[in-house]
């Protein structure tokens, strides 16, 4: 799935963190910029940097922040843009190895680890177990150089959550979370609107979970019905965590889908037992039941096909009902009339 990042910039506990996961976005909290040695006007260049990446212009804002970088490699702002840029475009080893230089700047700010625990979660590329295991050793370094930090509940919902697929778990701690945090605590590394992110993404994992990939990548078929319900529900409590309009509208498409598909199987287990009804007056020689099957679908035939009826299902005029079931079912009524029929006339 294609995620854009949008940057954003806001005052912070600590320098360097993720802002609105829905996009990607790293927040950092940029600090005065100056003329670098060479005579870059590093402030001007970061700014236009800044400006092509909202503009979606990747390989400008590649170009400007290597000659930042080349300027002065041991600010972290180029290299916090050059991996949002990276991620943007899901180069994700790219991104994180680029992250790396800012832990290697900040290695005493809790934020920059925070952001590289996303970086790693967000990564689509990586296997499940890699993942895990990743993200795992990075909060097992948190809690080492940071003892003190009142945020690994956070970090382990998004673990559990994002990578070790404990939807439940991870659920219970972020509404927690998000319910009594005091958001401006000067000793945790996120905003309300992380967490809500969180929430969102792991809704909609929750979501996929009761679905599986069929041949093509862009369908997902539900295990059962029963799966398919508790799908539909997750993925509007996902919906309901989102406050982007790219996030709404991926979310509200995903619930249609999953919605039809409902029916479809729906009317798959009505026609089977029509089907199943309707063969059974043959078996039993029942003729007032096979009078009756001739009537029925002569009806169906007109309610489907004739233009001039007004119960059409809401079709337009002249325009034939198309649902596969309908069809199929009114072409076994007409060919069980037919057998009906003849066996009357013998």
């Amino acid at each position: 799935m294609t995620k854009l990042l949008k940057s954003k910039k806001r005052s912070l506990r600590s320098s360097s963190q993720m802002n609105r996961i829905d996009s990607g976005s790293f927040t950092t909290l940029t600090t005065e910029l100056t003329y670098s040695p060479n005579g870059i006007d590093y402030n001007q260049m970061y700014e236009q940097a800044e400006a092509h990446y909202s503009n979606q212009q990747y390989d400008e804002v590649d170009r400007l922040t290597r000659l930042l970088i080349d300027s002065d490699p041991y600010r972290t702002e180029a290299w916090e843009l050059i991996s949002r840029n990276y991620l943007r475009q899901e180069h994700y080893n790219e991104s994180i190895q680029c992250w790396e230089e800012v832990v290697k700047l900040k290695p005493n700010e809790v934020g920059v680890y925070y952001a590289q625990l996303w970086l790693y979660l967000l990564h689509e590329g990586m296997n499940a177990a890699d993942k895990l295991q990743a993200t795992q050793q990075l909060m097992d370094k948190i809690r080492t150089l940071f003892p003190n930090d009142e945020s690994f509940s956070y970090g382990d919902a998004l673990i559990y959550g994002l990578a070790g697929s404990d939807y439940d778990q991870a659920i219970a701690i972020l509404k927690d979370i998000d319910y009594y945090k005091q958001w401006e605590s000067p000793n945790v590394c996120y905003d309300k609107d992380e967490v809500r992110e969180a929430l969102r993404r792991i809704y909609q994992l929750k979501a996929y979970s009761y679905m599986h990939h069929s041949p093509r990548e862009d369908l997902y078929v539900a295990a059962s019905r029963e799966g398919l319900y508790e799908a539909i529900t997750y993925m509007q409590l996902a919906r309901e965590y989102a406050d982007s309009e790219e996030a709404i509208a991926v979310h509200e498409q995903e619930i249609a889908d999953m919605i039809s598909m409902k029916d479809v199987m729906f009317n798959w287990q009505k026609f089977i037992y029509v089907t199943i009804l309707l063969v059974r007056p043959f078996l039993l020689g029942d003729l007032l039941l096979q009078i009756g099957i001739i009537l029925l679908a002569l009806v169906f035939f007109k309610l489907c096909w004739e233009p001039g009826w007004k119960i059409n299902y809401g079709r337009a005029p002249g325009k034939p009902y198309k649902k596969w079931w309908h069809i199929v079912f009114v072409t076994e009524l007409i060919i069980l009339g037919c057998i009906s029929l003849q066996g009357l006339l013998s």
